[in-house]
């Protein structure tokens, strides 16, 4: 794992992983970085990216994820997030050894009363199956 703050408002990382959701390495493949953007005070947006093998005792299909998450601090209180999934797999076993894609999005409202806070969500998310 590595950071590099290339200002106050960009930082980046770099972060070598065994895998999605698997804490023990399931094949050969390491992967995954991040970056970091907050152009202005209450605007912050997480970027990340991984690349590489997922699955088991196989290190050639690859599954690639961009995940994007933005948070808003629109007052002291109230805070809106959006967060945004796009990935791929390479002759994905759960799809017949053809490759898939998949998409969703999710958006959150977070208002801090004194002693506790409400957050309604909602999220949807699309699979798409191909050749």
């Amino acid at each position: 794992m590595a950071d590099y703050t290339f200002s106050k408002g960009l930082t980046a990382g770099l972060y070598l992983m065994n895998g999605w959701d698997d804490s023990d390495d399931n094949n050969k493949g390491r992967h995954g970085d991040k970056a970091r953007r907050d152009p202005f005070e209450p605007l912050t947006m997480n970027f990340g990216f991984m690349y590489g093998p997922e699955q088991p005792d196989n290190s050639s299909h690859e599954r690639f994820l961009f995940d994007w998450v933005g948070t808003f601090k629109a007052t002291e209180h109230l805070t809106f997030t959006v967060n945004t999934d796009y990935a791929t797999e390479r002759k994905d076993p759960q799809n017949n050894d053809k490759n898939s894609k998949w998409y969703g999005i999710a958006g959150y409202a977070k208002y801090d009363f004194t002693d506790f806070s409400a957050q309604p969500s909602g999220e949807s998310i699309s699979t798409i199956r191909t050749e």
